[in-house]
């Protein structure tokens, strides 16, 4: 039975991991030194058992290689209905890992990125948030959109529609969207509405969070594309 048409769990308080199959001390290292509040476990897959760790987790970030072992792709594909498995990967290369993922993103981004990425999301649903982002809304996003990609970007507060504009440019073919924006203290409603409304029209569904980050300068804003 394929991801597509599993029933999964939708309560706010979720138990979320990463696991990684990319056999990688300095990615293990790089999250564990890192840590991600609201994220569970990081848990490295060298073995089909270990699959098995994650029995209980609602949604799980998969890092994968190019080469994959397929008796843990068989072992994914036996997780609780209720498991999400987002699998991040440098190619479309694995017919069996893209059956096994609710949702399977090509990204060539390094482990540090990924991590970024994953950190805008995770603390936007753990943490107080000027905009804040429910696990449901997420659930949904993953559990509708078989294929994803991400991007990045940044820049000043003071552009934005430039800022829509590049993401309408890159994205022609959007039609669902997640986007989690960090900005310095001086981010505001007004900016981030007016981003959201630029993208927003009846043929997208989008969804989005903010937080304040006092290490940023202008905004960071991680962008999850679907309909693709």
């Amino acid at each position: 039975m394929g991801a597509g048409i599993r029933e999964y769990a939708t309560e706010s308080f979720a138990q979320i991991d990463v696991v990684s199959l990319l056999d990688n001390k300095k990615v293990k290292d790089y999250f564990e030194n890192n840590p991600i509040t609201g994220l569970g476990r990081f848990i490295d897959v060298k073995h089909p058992g270990d699959i098995k760790k994650i029995v209980q987790s609602d949604l799980v970030f998969l890092l994968a290689s190019r080469d994959i072992n397929l008796a843990i792709v068989d072992e994914l594909m036996l997780l609780p209905r209720k498991c999400v498995v987002v699998a991040f990967t440098p190619d479309q290369y694995c017919d069996e890992l893209r059956e096994a993922a609710t949702t399977y993103i090509v990204t060539k981004e390094n482990a540090k990125a990924l991590h970024w990425y994953i950190k805008a999301l995770v603390e936007n649903i753990a943490l107080p948030s000027l905009v804040g982002l429910d696990f449901a809304d997420v659930h949904h996003l993953f559990l509708t959109n078989r294929t994803m990609k991400v991007k990045k970007y940044k820049g000043k507060l003071d552009h934005p529609a430039a800022l829509a504009k590049a993401i309408k440019n890159d994205f022609k073919r959007l039609h669902d969207f997640l986007f989690l924006l960090h900005g310095s203290p001086q981010l505001t409603l007004d900016f981030l509405n007016d981003v959201a409304g630029t993208l927003c029209n009846a043929e997208y569904n989008g969804i989005w969070a903010a937080r304040f980050d006092e290490d940023v300068r202008g905004f960071e804003l991680a962008f999850f594309a679907g309909g693709l």
